[in-house]
């Protein structure tokens, strides 16, 4: 019976491949001696033995190819380099270019639509539509979709601002930072670890937020609470690191990754708001679809924040 492979949050999304892993073995002078029933002679074999069914290191049985053992990050399969792979192609080069051509031309639509809320919500100010709103937030966070039940709950910090156009439209934006990191038992589990097997695996996925938002609220004239829903379109900064440690008859083994991509993507959310004196406590949930290839990445976080 196939493993299940736990993808990432979506089943092929960004299949761009990571080929700067770092792979080191240590006690190469005590490997053991050839054997059919192995098929070890070299330190090389030890790493790929694996594949010929003979022998798997501690690393090359759950790190290896993982996409066999079941590690897909949100940004896609992490390949370690000792399985080689084809030399980047001039295609590819200009394939590249073009993609971080487009990545400039979008971060710049970003930060011309969020000037230009900026820019709105001062002409709104200074005509007295109203004063702006600002302040910080925490929440928890949870990605979602094909796999994601092998990443732990996560965290997400950042700020909002909001510049009242009418009395119930605002515009403004969100600069926030969501982390996630692997569940290592459920990992292990999905790898089949050997008996005698030590294994450590580590990692996290980050994503760096910053959202151009518009907020449509309705407050009741004189009531303290207020309800709203919102959206955004912005540019998520993601950063995935993943390491595989282990020993196994005396061999030690690491493999890692990282990679990092920056993608458009869009922000729902919905809350409440209660007046507090002079300031404001929000409670808003937001659900966050990032464009990555082939399949987009998505998470939601349910914030607490205190506006100014």
């Amino acid at each position: 019976m196939a493993r299940r492979d736990p993808s990432g949050t979506g089943r092929g999304r960004c299949r761009k491949i990571m080929r700067r892993n770092r792979v080191s073995a240590k006690g190469v002078g005590r490997l053991p001696a050839y054997s059919e029933e192995s098929g070890i002679s070299s330190a090389g074999d030890l790493l790929r033995g694996f594949e010929r069914g003979g022998f798997s290191s501690p690393s090359a049985h759950v790190a290896g190819d993982l996409r066999r053992v079941g590690w897909r990050s949100p940004l896609g399969v992490v390949e370690p380099a000792w399985r080689g792979g084809s030399p980047q192609s001039t295609n590819g080069s200009e394939r590249e270019s073009q993609e971080e051509e487009m990545k400039r031309y979008i971060a710049g639509v970003v930060a011309v639509v969020f000037v230009s809320f900026l820019a709105l919500g001062s002409v709104a100010y200074s005509q007295g539509a109203g004063k702006m709103t600002y302040g910080p937030y925490v929440g928890i966070a949870k990605l979602t979709g094909d796999g994601s039940e092998y990443w732990k709950m996560g965290f997400t910090v950042g700020g909002t601002a909001f510049y009242p156009v009418t009395s119930k439209i605002l515009v403004g934006g969100r600069l926030g930072y969501t982390r996630f990191t692997p569940d290592e038992d459920k990992l292990k589990e999905q790898a089949g670890v050997l008996p005698g097997m030590s294994v450590d695996i580590s990692g996290s996925f980050s994503s760096i937020e910053i959202v151009p938002t518009a907020r449509y609220m309705v407050a009741p004239s004189g009531s303290k609470l207020g309800v709203f829903g919102q959206v955004g379109f912005g540019y998520y900064l993601m950063k995935v690191k993943t390491e595989v440690t282990g020993s196994y008859m005396g061999y030690s083994y690491t493999e890692s990754a990282e990679e990092s991509e920056n993608k458009p993507g869009l922000s729902l959310g919905a809350g409440v708001h209660f007046a507090v004196g002079q300031m404001g406590v929000e409670v808003f949930p937001v659900y966050n679809i990032i464009f990555t290839e082939d399949e987009s990445t998505k998470y939601y976080s349910i914030n607490v924040s205190v506006m100014f």
